[in-house]
């Protein structure tokens, strides 16, 4: 049955509109969950509230939930007491965007409805313990910024999961996702009436009526198609294994095959080819091989005189080579000998000049660091601020203004408690003077001239409250004449209001004095404090400018000492030893020349004499033909012997492959056949289906009609 503006208002007066909780199962925190019994069932109902001190208004939230009934929503109500304002309608801000809370009825604006769009988000972001909602009343005389704590919530929610929803979420995603995510977070709350939002309330749950109708549909179909699952999966298996086998296995072995007789072809061709090439070859190496045994047999008597002379040759070069390049060494370091000891000297000499001067930067580091800490332990910073606030003229004022603005206000206050008292007296005589059919003694046509007294709290007098008139007991009128007390009543209101007013600029004046107050501390605060700051940065300074004046000087000294001690005097004796072993260099290098020219002389007479280039070209040639001839024959050879691997290797694809298209064509008749039986047992299915798709086709427009309807009346 589709939801009416008539059962929500009974809800209301069974209490869920906040006026009453029912039984408190559980509390954390700032949350508690309750249950409610009621006409329509027992509702949930997890609630919190924000009583700020100072404020009048006391604020409400509480997410509603029929109990274990699936079919009825999750709602977001909110409610003020003591509406000072008369706020109409609130705001929470939310991720992506605000979630809006409507009047509930006309004659009471204290409870709100929150339009459904952003309830997840709601819940979220109250889940974070750490984080809260922010909110505001709007439409009255005042918005009022306020919030709600999120401790405690998490743990209601789970418990309200667990007894209200058997153990499932409070929203749907779904639902959400398809209704209420389209709602826009700018609707206007003041423009949504008490029809407006009962009517925005039953289409609400009767889409979510009909979506929970369409879930239950879908699960139905479910179980139809649960029942053919095993055939519909089967009949696919086989649809995809035909399709793999027909499109891809058989022409792929087809193609093995084709591809295996065209190899067997190609290594066939090319045995025959080399067959006939690998004799020629043969032939060739051998006369290869005869021509260069010749040539070695006329070079071979001379080759050790040879190798003698080449060795003696050999070793008068290495000889040459090894001393002319340790006279090479010998010069360079000499050279680079020079250029250090040079160097080094003029550094000693720049390190002794510089060490009167750098004693002295010493001591002035050294006195500077004690001036920098005496200044620094002298600045004392509570005694500097208050021997500023005590000389700064303004502040003075400022504090005498402040100790008379709230004896003022204190004054004030007190006048105003009595004028209201006055005012609640007045009104109890005017509603006496109205109930009363008889003659009463009213008060006269004028105001009493004499002020009238208010009384504290232990009833005496406690100030005149001003032109309030009193009743004078010396006219009668009729007791439906009540103008005197009516006016006296208007009176009294505008003096509340008028002291209302000085109240408030009593109170703002009392504000700026503080505001200027807290301004010239801070300001005063922050000189001093910037002052120590800059002393003990001086301090710092000082005392780093010794550290790495003190570290200069010791790294200064340390290289006196290794350059007196310890470097100058091993390079110098580097220097001595390595100009005492130049001259045996050089007498090294005059004997390798002359034993290198007289092996280069017996070298050429003997290979002249002799005819070894001549020979030892031959010889040269020979080879170079014999390994260009066996190459060839090599090259060849492994060719043959590659083609006869390719050879058996295509036979044996062939056979492979003629037995792989006879076990797939198998294997394609079988699956037909199966094809066929499977598609018999699934004729009967588009008819079972086909009433749960009409249904859920049905449902689905339905609600979206009804998001469509929602969408419409808020944007009116």
């Amino acid at each position: 049955m589709k939801p009416t503006s008539s059962m929500f208002a009974a809800v209301l007066i069974s209490g869920i509109s906040m006026n009453s909780y029912g039984q408190t199962i559980v509390e954390n925190k700032r949350w508690k969950l309750a249950e409610l019994s009621t006409d329509q069932g027992v509702y949930c109902v997890a609630s919190t509230k924000d009583d700020a001190v100072f404020r009048a208004e006391t604020f409400h939230l509480e997410l509603i939930k029929l109990k274990n009934q699936a079919n009825k929503p999750v709602e977001v109500l909110f409610k003020i007491e003591k509406n000072k304002k008369g706020s109409k309608g609130a705001v929470a801000e939310l991720p992506g965007g605000k979630m809006v809370f409507s009047a509930l009825s006309t004659d009471n604006r204290e409870n709100f409805w929150g339009l459904p769009r952003g309830i997840s988000a709601l819940i979220e972001k109250l889940k974070s313990s750490e984080d809260t909602v922010e909110m505001k009343a709007i439409g009255g005389s005042k918005e009022i910024e306020f919030n709600f704590d999120g401790r405690g919530f998490s743990a209601i929610l789970s418990e309200m999961e667990k007894r209200c929803n058997a153990g499932q979420v409070l929203v749907s995603k779904e639902f959400e996702s398809r209704f209420s995510n389209s709602i826009s977070s700018q609707v206007d709350p003041l423009r949504i009436g008490k029809n407006l939002t009962a009517q925005l309330r039953g289409i609400y749950y009767s889409a979510y009526n009909d979506f929970m109708a369409m879930k239950e549909t879908q699960q139905g179909l479910a179980r139809v198609l649960a029942k053919y699952q095993g055939h519909i999966t089967e009949l696919n298996s086989v649809k995809a294994t035909l399709e793999n086998l027909n499109s891809i296995e058989i022409p792929t072995a087809q193609r093995t095959l084709d591809s295996a007789f065209q190899q067997q072809r190609v290594a066939e061709a090319e045995i025959v080819r080399l067959d006939q090439l690998i004799p020629q070859l043969q032939q060739k190496v051998n006369a290869s091989q005869a021509a260069y045994d010749q040539a070695r047999s006329v070079l071979a008597p001379l080759e050790p005189e040879n190798s003698r002379l080449l060795s003696i040759l050999r070793d008068a070069q290495n000889l040459l080579s090894s001393s002319e390049e340790r006279l090479s060494e010998i010069e360079s370091r000499l050279s680079q000998i020079t250029r250090e000891l040079s160097s080094l000297r003029q550094e000693l000499e720049s390190l002794e000049r510089q060490q009167p001067f750098r004693r002295s930067e010493l001591n002035q580091a050294r006195s500077e660091l004690r001036d920098a800490e005496r200044r620094r332990s002298a600045y004392n910073i509570n005694f500097e601020r208050e021997s500023r606030l005590r000389n700064n003229g303004e502040y003075q004022n400022l504090r005498s203004e402040r100790v008379q603005i709230e004896a003022v206000a204190s004054q004030m206050a007190q006048e105003l408690r009595q004028v209201r008292g006055e005012r609640e007296r007045i009104a109890r005589m005017l509603e006496q003077c109205r109930a009363n059919n008889e003659s009463i003694v009213l008060p006269g046509e004028s105001l009493n001239p004499e002020p009238v007294t208010g009384e504290d709290s232990n009833g005496g007098a406690s100030g005149t409250i001003g032109e309030v008139p009193k009743p004078k007991p010396d006219i009668a009128k009729p007791a439906t004449d009540c103008t005197a007390l009516e006016q006296s009543l208007a009176e009294a209101d505008r003096q509340i209001q008028e002291k209302e007013n000085g109240l408030r600029e009593v109170e703002r004046r009392s504000q700026q004095v503080n505001g200027r107050l807290d301004e010239i501390e801070r300001i005063v605060d922050n000189n001093v404090r910037r002052e120590y700051e800059i002393l003990s940065r001086r301090e710092d300074e000082a005392r780093d400018r010794l550290e790495r004046i003190e570290d200069i000087v010791r790294r200064e000294e340390t290289r006196i000492s290794d350059l007196r001690i310890s470097l100058i005097p091993r390079i110098e004796r580097e220097e001595f030893q390595l100009s005492n072993e130049r001259p045996r260099v050089i007498n090294s290098i005059n004997q390798a020349r002359a034993s290198k020219a007289r092996a280069e002389t017996e070298l050429a007479t003997f290979r002249s004499r002799n005819d070894w280039d001549r020979k030892a070209a031959a010889v040269d040639s020979a080879v170079r033909q014999l390994r260009d001839d066996q190459s060839r024959l090599s090259g060849a050879s492994g060719e043959r012997r590659n083609n006869v691997a390719r050879l058996e290797e295509g036979k044996r694809t062939e056979a492979i492959m003629r037995g792989r298209l006879q076990d797939l064509n198998g294997r394609v008749a079988g699956l037909r056949l199966r094809e066929a039986e499977l598609n018999q047992l699934l004729a009967g299915l588009p008819a079972e289906r086909a009433p749960f798709d009409l249904k859920i086709a049905e449902l689905s427009a339905k609600i979206d009609q009804q998001r469509d309807q929602f969408l419409n009346l808020t944007r009116q």
